[in-house]
Formats: structure tokens, C-alpha cells, sequence
């Protein structure tokens, strides 16, 4: 089922940022281990990076039928003196990322919010710019954020420049079929100018429904474990950095059982790139705390 295992770099002094941050660009090399790949016979790629994967998502681009999961992995500086530390059998690497392709079947793919509630109706957005949202319904989006959190009776600090900074209390979810189908951090928004920023590296494009969301409380987060004999799961967590993740099927002395199932938490959140119809979506990232992204294959009768 394994077909490599690679590690990625993209050294900063190489790299051609105009390609980096156009998602549609295809000049960016294969990461080492994957150009001899055939493209149409992958199903998934699973990787852990550091913070910046800009350039590898663009890279991965050349698999459109792979649906992409990689976990940012945490910082390490005064732990192991490197910014994050991933290993590649008997290599160390501070920077970049390492992976693993499987071949298809492609898994599916569940994704989902923990704790999540909507605050308001859904809205289409009418002018985005990069990680920015500039207009909802035409409207201020900051401003409307505000009246939903007020009509809810949810109690806000401050209502200031920078509000929402360094928080994942609130969010942007686009919908499908009226459920949240992505969700991305509120950094920040600005009352007056009206823009919100979202911690992604893309905003929801214009003509995307979207919905305000709220977490009553961010500082605990919980997993359930649903798999039967003939399912192997792997699962990406965003953890929070104050609270605690409970898990369903978790022992009176804490011990967790997960059968077949591999689950790795991060502070920093999963990035996705799902694949349907062999074409992929713009790579998303959540770090909303107890956000789940999940790839699940079941196995054939011999």
C-alpha cells in the first residue's frame, strides 16, 4: 500500500515566491521519492511539515486525484534546538516535510468541527482578497460578526482594532448541503474598514455560502472511536493549547484504546486538500481546537 516515503525542502533562498503563493502554478518540483510516481495511481498523501508548506501544497498539486492530509507539526526550538524536528528514518530534518503516498483506493475523508455552534444565518461572499474577507452580503463582515455575537448573547471583550486576535473562539465555515464543509480561524477584524482576516492561506472565493461560528468552550475538545474490524483509520486532531481532548472509548484510569486507528494531536492544526471527481480543492488549514480531519479505508474480502 506504501509507495515512498519522502522529505521536502524548500530552502528560502530558492524559493520563486510569485510560483509559491499561485496556487495554480506547476513549476514547483515534485518533492524527492515522488517523481516517479504515476499521478493517476495514488489515492492519498499523509505528511507532517513546518509552517510553512506553501510551496509542498503547490508541489502536491501534481497528484489531483490524491486527497492531501498533513499535520503542522509542533515547535521544538528548546527542546531540540531545531524550529520543529521530523524524522526520516535515521535523518533529523528542522525544516520542510516528511510523508508517506498510498496507492488507491482513495479514503474517504470525514471532517469535522467539535463544539462548533453557528451564530448567525448562512452568507455569500462578496469580496475576498487572499486570507482577507472583505464584504458579506455586501455588507461590513466585522460588523456583522458583531451583531450575531451580541443577538447571541456570547460576551466579547473588546470590540477594537485586533479584535479576535490570537483566538479560535470564532470562525468562517463555508457550507455544503447547509453543513460546515471548512473552517477557518478568525485572526482578526476591523470594525471600521470591515475586513476579516482568517488564519489560512486562502479565503473562502466570492460565490462561496459561508457561516459564522462560536465555540462556548475551546478548552475542551472529544473523539470517538467508530471503526469496525474492516476499517483502518488515521486521524489529524487540532488540540488546544489550555484544555484537554477526550476520548470516547478512554479508560477510568485514562488509557486509550484505539483499534486499528492512528491519532496524532497538534496545537497548530491539520491542513486538507480533499479530491473528488480527480480534481482537488485549494489546501484549507483549521486550527480550531478539537477539529478532526479523518481518512478511513476499508478493507476487501480476500
Amino acid at each position: 500500500m506504501m509507495m515512498a516515503f519522502w522529505p521536502a525542502h524548500f530552502p528560502s533562498g530558492k524559493i520563486d515566491w510569485g510560483a509559491v503563493w499561485d496556487q495554480n502554478s506547476t513549476n514547483i518540483k515534485v518533492p524527492t521519492g515522488l517523481e516517479s510516481l504515476n499521478p493517476d495511481g495514488i489515492g492519498s498523501i499523509i505528511y507532517f511539515t513546518d509552517a510553512a508548506p506553501e510551496g509542498l501544497t503547490n508541489a502536491l498539486a501534481h497528484f489531483p486525484g490524491a486527497t492531501k492530509l498533513g499535520l503542522f507539526a509542533a515547535p521544538t526550538p528548546f527542546i531540540t534546538g531545531r524550529p520543529v524536528t521530523l524524522f526520516q528514518g535515521d535523518k533529523i530534518y528542522g525544516t520542510g516535510a516528511v510523508g508517506l503516498a498510498l496507492k488507491h483506493p482513495r479514503p474517504e475523508t470525514q471532517v469535522t468541527f467539535h463544539g462548533m455552534e453557528p451564530l448567525c444565518p448562512p452568507m455569500l461572499v462578496s469580496k475576498a482578497e487572499g486570507n482577507l474577507v472583505i464584504s458579506l452580503d455586501n455588507k461590513n463582515p466585522t460588523q456583522l460578526l458583531l451583531s450575531a455575537i451580541r443577538a447571541a448573547g456570547v460576551d466579547l471583550r473588546s470590540e477594537t482594532v485586533g479584535l479576535f486576535e490570537d483566538s479560535n473562539e470564532f470562525a468562517l465555515a463555508t457550507l455544503r448541503d447547509e453543513k460546515p464543509h471548512q473552517m477557518f480561524s478568525i485572526m482578526s477584524g476591523d470594525p471600521s474598514r470591515g475586513t476579516i482576516a482568517l488564519r489560512s492561506m486562502s479565503a473562502p472565493p466570492v460565490g462561496s455560502w459561508v457561516q459564522f461560528f462560536h465555540s462556548p468552550n475551546s478548552e475542551t475538545s472529544s473523539l470517538e472511536g467508530k471503526q469496525g474490524p474492516k476499517h483502518k483509520r488515521l486521524q489529524f486532531v487540532t488540540s488546544s493549547p489550555t484544555g484537554n481532548t477526550q476520548f470516547a472509548g478512554s479508560t477510568n484510569d485514562g488509557v486509550w484504546v484505539l483499534e486499528d486507528e492512528f491519532t496524532v494531536a497538534s496545537e497548530e492544526g491539520f491542513i486538507l486538500s480533499r479530491s473528488e471527481e480527480g480534481k482537488s480543492e485549494a489546501p484549507w488549514t483549521s486550527t480550531i481546537p478539537g477539529s478532526v480531519g479523518a481518512l478511513s479505508w476499508t478493507l476487501q474480502d480476500a
